[in-house]
């Protein structure tokens, strides 16, 4: 996750949960919001992010000093951004502030908590998100052969001796027999077995 997906990630929260991070909240509510943000980007959730990033983890200031309130630093570079400009202020917003060192080793860094499952106050645990299998796609033959087999199959009728082509005399089967040209090619025959089939199929219905 790149920090500009982090951050929008956060606003999402925000919004989503309707928190306040102005001048009415204290440090401790903004701590536990960075807190939770920073936990659902490196443990996952079920709601906010289905893939868990490692590298993002929390700060604090060192010497005893709390954890910072709108400060991610990547690991293992320690590189860091403040993402909440004028946080415990109103007018505060989502944007990502690079800074050009690495963050001081006095600093310590460490992982988040493990966010609750649900939304923020909630008092329940959202359901896990199934993520249904790719549906497979039939992949349909070439236009061409198509054309081949429609070629070929005008061949069959004339050799059976029908003076006009396929096309006029028998129109209920040029629809029928490229339906079932169609169904084999889907199910993994080659132009050349599915027309083979197709052709058994038109002999046995002569036969009859």
């Amino acid at each position: 996750m790149t920090i500009e997906q982090l951050v929008q990630m956060a606003e999402r929260i925000h919004n989503a949960e309707r928190v306040n991070l102005g001048a009415s909240s204290s440090r401790e509510q903004r701590n536990a919001f960075w807190a939770r943000v920073v936990g659902i980007v490196y443990w996952g959730h079920p709601i906010y992010n289905l893939q868990p990033d490692t590298q993002w983890h929390l700060k604090d200031g060192g010497a005893g000093r709390p954890q910072s309130d709108d400060v991610v630093v990547s690991l293992p570079s320690r590189n860091y951004w403040d993402c909440i400009p004028n946080a415990g202020a109103d007018g505060y917003r989502f944007e990502a502030a690079s800074h050009t060192d690495t963050l001081p080793a006095v600093q310590n860094v460490y992982a988040p908590p493990k966010p609750a499952g649900g939304m923020a106050g909630s008092g329940t645990v959202a359901p896990p998100v199934v993520v249904p299998p790719p549906v497979a796609v039939p992949q349909f033959p070439p236009r061409d052969h198509g054309l081949r087999f429609f070629d070929a199959l005008d061949e069959k009728y004339k050799a059976k001796g029908y003076p006009e082509t396929i096309y006029r005399v028998d129109k209920e089967g040029t629809a029928v027999w490229y339906a079932d040209y169609l169904r084999h090619r889907v199910a993994g025959l080659d132009h050349a077995a599915a027309q083979v089939a197709v052709f058994a199929a038109i002999d046995a219905v002569w036969a009859r």
